[in-house]
C-alpha cells in the first residue's frame, strides 16, 4: 500500500521516481527553476531506504555531492546550495538501493 500525503504545496511530484524504488514516492525539487542558489528536495520513504544525490553539470562533472543522515521512514526534506555555478541546466542524480535517475534542475 502507498502512503502519501501532500503535506508540501510544491507542485505535482517529478515524474519517474516511482521506476527507482518503490521505497520513495512524492519527489519533489522545488523552486525549480532555482532562483536564489539553492533549492529543496522533499520525498517521501516507505521504509528504511539507501539514498544519496549528486548534482552534476551537463558535461556531467560532479558539483555536489551528498547522502543524507536520515534515511528512516516518512517525510524529508533536503536543502542543497546551487550558488558557485553559472546559470545554465544540471543534473540532480539521484540514487535509491542502488538505482540512478537524474532530475533536471535549472538555474537561472
Amino acid at each position: 500500500a502507498m502512503v502519501t500525503q501532500n503535506v508540501f504545496s510544491c507542485g505535482p511530484p517529478s515524474p519517474g521516481v516511482n521506476e527507482l524504488s518503490e521505497n520513495i514516492t512524492d519527489f519533489k525539487l522545488f523552486p525549480n527553476p532555482v532562483e536564489n542558489n539553492q533549492f529543496n528536495i522533499s520525498y517521501f520513504l516507505t521504509d528504511k531506504t539507501d539514498i544519496s544525490f549528486k548534482l552534476i553539470n551537463v558535461t556531467g562533472q560532479v558539483l555536489n555531492s551528498f547522502k543524507p543522515n536520515n534515511n528512516n521512514l516518512g517525510y524529508h526534506q533536503e536543502e542543497l546550495k546551487i550558488d558557485n555555478v553559472a546559470n545554465g541546466v544540471y543534473f540532480l542524480i539521484t540514487t535509491v538501493n542502488g538505482n540512478s535517475k537524474a532530475f533536471k534542475v535549472l538555474k537561472q
